[in-house]
């Protein structure tokens, strides 16, 4: 029993000692003992990054070597403009921009490939593509009233092209044209709708327009114009114009402008044998002389002229003169002046071989035209004073085609005064006969828009104007002075 005491007693000693063991006693810091805190770290600001500019766009188009088809689209490979702008593409004169063939709107930036559609009738092989500003309505090509081209060689491009297309051209063969006026052109291919003009010769060019005819784009064939033949020459010209103004109308040949074709104007110059005609003015005889203006013949002839008897021509020639042939103009024919009568008579006789021989009677017999010998030409010898006048544009100088007087006398310009002659603003001499393109200096400034051109004589010191002081009046007809009124245009 006590030994089962001892040993439990041992035991709660043995516990005891391993429970004093285990704890350990917490240090106590000493006075000396320092407390280390974290060092501050502080954080960079980092500086700000600078955003580049950007680069500016130079106004710059590029164009290559192209060929261009009847579609009339011209391709620009690469066009840079910092604003909105225009690609305007010129014809080439004498190496320099002419005329406008096209223009395209393009946005600011770059664009490739860009699409230009060309008129290829005033199409050249070497163009200038130009860059314009839109200054003007937004949109709207406003050019030249504004819309300038941009400044730098950058913005201008010179480059060839060539053509794949029809080439605008008229066929048309030296021809008879009879007294129905008729033209006949064998075929004509325009690159749009527009005109066949026929014109007169002038030096060996296109001078007077005489007669038109509308044409489609493409071939057109067995046309006819009709024409005033007697106002044509031996040597006519056919050209083709553009329809520019109101269409299928004719407009002044400054709108409906020629086409244009590698620089060229469509031409083709062909001859013709027109109809015997002549010209002749009712003119007094100066010198026993009468003049005709002009006659048309297709070969050499005669000019024949009989006086009057009982109202028609008589047997008796009083005069002649060759005449070669195509066109002759102010023809000198010698009269027996004692057989003269107030109304005379002009025809047209052959010139068989002997050739330039005057043979009547004899192989020179009397002209047949078509079947039938010509009418007879009239002409009166007692026509008494006159002028011809046109209307025209104002300058310093007005133009009479003819005055036809009996003596020396006067060409003198009247303004208007309410219907009546008005100031004089010019004057100049004439001499006796007929008197063509008579020149009138007059004083622009005081002119009206309706002027008067009046015939005085000439009384007094020749060549001196006496007028109203002295006795160059105005010539008179049935008590009328003789006067024609006419407009003039600024």
């Amino acid at each position: 029993m006590i030994r089962k005491l001892l040993w439990l007693l041992l035991v709660i000693l043995l516990v005891a000692c391993s429970r004093e063991e285990s704890v350990t006693p917490t240090p106590q810091p000493t006075a000396t003992t320092a407390v280390v805190l974290p060092t501050s770290t502080s954080t960079p600001i980092p500086e700000p990054t600078v955003t580049p500019e950007p680069t500016p766009i130079v106004p710059t188009l590029t164009v290559n070597e192209q060929t261009i088809t009847d579609d009339g689209l011209l391709i620009v490979d690469e066009v840079a403009v910092p604003e909105p702008a225009w690609i305007v593409i010129h014809a080439t004169e004498d190496g320099a921009p002419g005329a406008i063939l096209g223009e395209i709107f393009v946005p600011a930036g770059v664009s490739t490939g860009v699409e230009v559609p060309v008129n290829l009738a005033l199409a050249t092989d070497m163009m200038i593509a130009m860059l314009h500003a839109d200054t003007g309505v937004t949109g709207e090509f406003d050019f030249p009233e504004a819309d300038e081209p941009l400044v730098g060689t950058t913005a201008v491009a010179t480059f060839p092209v060539t053509f794949d297309i029809p080439v605008p051209v008229i066929v048309v063969t030296d021809q008879e044209i009879k007294t129905d006026g008729l033209v006949h052109i064998d075929s004509a291919y325009a690159p749009r709708s527009g005109w066949l003009i026929v014109y007169t010769d002038h030096n060996g060019m296109p001078g007077t327009p005489l007669g038109h005819t509308l044409v489609e784009p493409g071939e057109n064939n067995d046309l006819t114009v009709q024409i005033p033949w007697r106002e044509a020459t031996p040597r006519l010209h056919a050209a083709l114009h553009l329809d520019v103004g109101e269409v299928n109308m004719l407009d002044d040949l400054t709108v409906d402008i020629p086409v244009i074709f590698m620089g060229e104007p469509i031409l083709a110059t062909f001859d013709v044998n027109l109809p015997p005609d002549m010209i002749i003015l009712d003119q007094p005889l100066i010198d026993g002389n009468l003049i005709v203006e002009q006659v048309i013949s297709p070969e050499p002839r005669w000019i024949v002229v009989n006086y009057d008897e009982d109202g028609r021509p008589s047997d008796t020639i009083i005069g002649f003169a060759h005449v070669g042939a195509g066109l002759n103009e102010q023809i000198l024919i010698d009269l027996v002046n004692t057989s003269v009568t107030p109304r005379l008579y002009l025809r047209f006789y052959e010139d068989n071989d002997p050739i330039n021989e005057f043979d009547v009677p004899g192989v020179d017999v009397p002209l047949q035209y078509d079947g039938r010998q010509l009418d007879p030409f009239i002409v009166s010898t007692t026509p008494g004073n006159y002028l011809t006048i046109r209307d025209q544009p104002l300058t310093e100088m007005i133009t009479v085609p003819y005055a036809v007087v009996e003596t020396d006398g006067w060409v003198v310009v009247y303004t208007d005064s309410e219907g009546e002659l008005g100031e004089i603003v010019g004057q100049t001499a004439v001499g006796p006969g007929i008197n063509r393109d008579v020149e009138v200096p007059i004083n622009p400034d005081a002119a009206t828009p309706i002027l008067y051109a009046v015939l005085h004589l000439d009384t007094g010191t020749i060549g001196e104007f006496e007028y109203p002081a002295g006795g160059d009046v105005p010539l008179q007809r049935n008590s009328t002075i003789i006067s024609v009124p006419f407009s003039v245009e600024p």
